[in-house]
């Protein structure tokens, strides 16, 4: 059965021809959703959906480059099977976030805005194939979130 759960994962690597014109940041957070489907270590929220990137737009603190402007970074741990708070995936993402990897917009409502966009017209599209990950690990709500 591994090979099957591989199967409909590995379908989605080649990315999407969207009229999303998406950045190079932005492709980054595709990839990271993309890479936890092909991994198989997709969680679940308390209603039971998929969560593959859990993105967080964080404002990024005074004294820090970009300071101000807000960035989007996966919120979801997949190696963790966990959720992150906001400064959470601050502190985790840092680096990443310092050295221009994930997207960085002027206002949280250019974030909202495109984060929005991007989960629409892309990842919601892949909902069915993430849940069959779940379902094929054969675990229930309760213990993808670790409770």
């Amino acid at each position: 059965m591994a090979d099957k759960k591989n199967t409909a994962a590995d379908t989605l690597m080649g990315m999407p021809h969207t009229k999303l014109n998406l950045t190079k940041p932005e492709r980054l957070i595709l990839q990271y959703h993309y890479d936890t489907i092909r991994l198989g270590q997709v969680g679940q929220d308390e209603e039971g959906r998929p969560i593959t990137v859990y993105a967080k737009g964080i404002k990024i603190p005074a004294g820090e480059p970009n300071a101000g402007k807000f960035v989007s970074v996966p919120g979801f741990n997949r190696d963790e099977n966990r959720t992150m708070t906001e400064r959470e995936a601050y502190d985790f993402w840092r680096k990443d976030i310092h050295a221009g990897k994930w997207p960085i917009y002027n206002t949280s409502v250019d974030l909202d805005k495109r984060s929005e966009q991007i989960h629409d017209e892309i990842m919601n599209q892949d909902a069915d194939i993430a849940s069959e990950t779940i379902r094929q690990r054969g675990q229930t709500v309760g213990e993808t979130l670790g409770e």
